[in-house]
């Protein structure tokens, strides 16, 4: 049998439960981003939004105007 203590279980298993679950929605949203907001992001944030918690997935980021971001749902 495959021992359960491996690199997918221990870092990647939470991810891909949160990203293929079926409650799991994307969200696109046009947000007013700094460079210092860019330069201090980690992927691995997760987001609050009207008391919702999400990932993000894609930054479209263009300096002085609105940038464009996806964020993925967290169930």
């Amino acid at each position: 049998s495959a021992p359960t203590n491996n690199l997918y279980n221990l870092y990647y298993s939470e991810y891909f439960d949160e990203l293929y679950n079926p409650n799991t929605r994307i969200l696109t949203a046009k947000i007013n981003l700094s460079p210092s907001d860019i330069n201090v992001f980690r992927w691995y944030d997760k987001v609050f939004i009207k008391n919702r918690m999400f990932r993000v997935n894609k930054i479209n980021y263009k300096p002085n105007s609105l940038s464009t971001v996806e964020f993925i749902l967290i169930p």
